[in-house]
């Protein structure tokens, strides 16, 4: 997340366009940063490490499920610490669909 965040930083600061939506919406983040960090339905969704990042992928702790350019805006702003919700994928129904439980 550390080298993510300061990738993103430099960009924004020298002006530089990347690709996808982070671009656009980080800065508005990181303008209201206070707001979001204080409100417990905009708390980021962590799963266990490996959901998402599987190999070759440097294994994590925990991924990122909902919320990734809000823990990047919160790393930028020096944030290391930040409330987040753990949750896990339980496959329930009989259709094949992916229920998520948050715990």
């Amino acid at each position: 997340m550390r080298e993510t965040a300061q990738c993103i930083e430099k960009a924004i600061k020298a002006g530089k366009r990347f690709r996808g939506r982070a671009f656009d919406n980080i800065p508005g983040i990181i303008k209201n940063i206070d707001v979001i960090l204080n409100t417990r339905r905009l708390t980021p969704i962590v799963v266990p490490g490996g959901t998402w990042r599987k190999a070759p992928y440097r294994q994590m702790k925990g991924d990122i499920d909902d919320g990734c350019m809000r823990a990047i805006a919160f790393a930028i702003k020096g944030n290391d610490k930040f409330n987040a919700f753990f949750g896990y994928w339980v496959h329930a129904s009989s259709e094949g669909n992916v229920v998520r439980a948050i715990v």
